[in-house]
């Protein structure tokens, strides 16, 4: 069973245009009540969006290769972010932000994603562009110490 529920509303609030505020229910019936809270923003500023799903799981996991985990009593989530700011009409500030609870995570709950999401990463980018010049300086990370990827998983194993 899964309810979406607009928060802005709920909580008698306006909201932004472009914005927008809501908290998704799911209920499985063995493994406990999952949480997902969304924002998202559009504006002249920043275009972006804030997610996660949290889950204090007490099923298995069961997984394509038949293999299944006990998860019993166990708090598992992912948190992901990314945004666009625009800082003036020269510098543009891009942000994105991956943490996930375990390596079976994605697999168990998101197995589209799995498969074929972009790879999770944390970046921060800038960049300064004018005319017909430009500059940019990249940092990218993992906060995670395992890959959640299967096609990662499936070529040389490391990021």
């Amino acid at each position: 069973m899964t309810t979406t529920l607009d928060l802005y509303p709920l909580f008698g609030l306006e909201p932004p245009e472009g914005s927008v505020m809501e908290l998704t229910v799911d209920g499985y019936l063995e493994r406990g009540i999952g949480f997902e809270p969304r924002f998202a923003w559009n504006n002249d500023q920043a275009i972006g969006e804030l997610s996660g799903y949290f889950i204090h799981d007490v099923g298995e996991d069961r997984f394509s290769t038949g293999e299944e985990i006990d998860r019993d009593e166990l708090n598992r989530g992912i948190l992901l972010g990314e945004n666009v700011l625009f800082a003036s009409d020269e510098w543009t500030v891009f942000g994105e932000l991956s943490y996930i609870s375990d390596e079976a995570f994605v697999e168990a709950f998101f197995p589209g994603d799995a498969e074929t999401r972009r790879e999770y990463v944390s970046s921060l980018n800038l960049r300064w562009k004018r005319d017909d010049e430009m500059f940019s300086a990249r940092a990218r990370g993992n906060l995670n110490d395992f890959i959640a990827n299967e096609f990662q998983l499936q070529s040389l194993g490391y990021t």
